[in-house]
């Protein structure tokens, strides 16, 4: 049955190449983007607007109010499912060191998403793609030549997608496993609980985290060629992005049931 997506952060990456399988299953998407001209070039998506099933909605993630808008959006077609890729380019500095911009990217447009989520039934699905080694468990997981990579590399992007899923927990009502970060009020706001329904309001959700994300090749993952756990990872360490993408349509929504309610870390097999 033809789904409607909402999607943010698709604009290049995994999300973007999952909403390009979907689109050519016969769902629909709905695209929030920064910069809508991000796909005047891209003959395959235009294709796909000129025959209705793709839709942009110029919007920024981090602004409550372009949510709200692209959520009502969605009231006449229905909304079935919020695929969030939102993440940001690391740049590097000097003085910054390696830093995302805004600084809570992920986690404010993640509380956007929760604050303004759909009040009906069946619930939309939401599918959060966040990162492998977030968590002390995960960290203590890598093999010591790669932590160095996540305390120094991706220290500030984790604190952000930290923050993110930890804002996840409190709408699913899941304890969240170890001490509550310390940029939870920097990021949010010292009212953040407050935006939000009553813990357990968000049935239908998946986090995935990915290990290491690298740049594949053109061609579609087969079958097998990447592994998922609900444990932590212990190797490999990497997957194309692709691959997340191919978890994600061929997988995830098509075994819905199987996954709501889980974090799955994926890696290459």
């Amino acid at each position: 049955m033809p789904m409607n997506i909402l999607a943010l952060g698709a604009s290049r990456n995994i999300g973007y190449f999952a909403c390009k399988s979907l689109l050519n299953e016969g769902h629909s998407v709905t695209f929030v983007l920064r910069k809508p001209s991000v796909f005047e070039s891209d003959t395959e998506i235009q294709s796909f607007i000129k025959n209705g099933k793709a839709k942009i909605i110029p919007g920024d993630a981090t602004v409550r109010a372009d949510i709200q808008k692209a959520i009502d959006s969605t009231t006449e077609t229905g909304l079935d499912v919020i695929l969030f890729s939102v993440g940001g380019a690391p740049s590097v500095s000097l003085t910054k060191g390696v830093f995302i911009d805004p600084p809570n990217l992920c986690s404010s447009s993640l509380l956007n998403v929760l604050a303004c989520y759909p009040d009906v039934l069946p619930q939309p699905k939401l599918i959060v793609v966040s990162a492998n080694g977030l968590t002390k468990a995960g960290y203590g997981a890598l093999p010591l030549y790669l932590k160095p990579v996540f305390t120094v590399g991706l220290k500030k992007p984790y604190a952000d997608k930290r923050v993110m899923e930890t804002v996840i927990f409190r709408a699913a009502n899941w304890t969240w496993p170890e001490e509550t970060p310390k940029d939870m009020r920097t990021f949010l706001g010292a009212d953040w609980e407050k935006e939000l329904r009553e813990p357990g309001f968000l049935k239908e959700i998946v986090i995935i985290r990915p290990s290491l994300l690298v740049d594949g090749d053109d061609k579609v993952p087969a079958e097998g060629k990447y592994q998922t756990t609900t444990e932590e990872l212990k190797k490999p360490f990497s997957i194309t992005r692709k691959e997340v993408a191919h978890f994600i349509t061929e997988k995830l929504l098509k075994q819905w049931e199987d996954w709501n309610g889980k974090i799955v870390k994926i890696t290459s097999s």
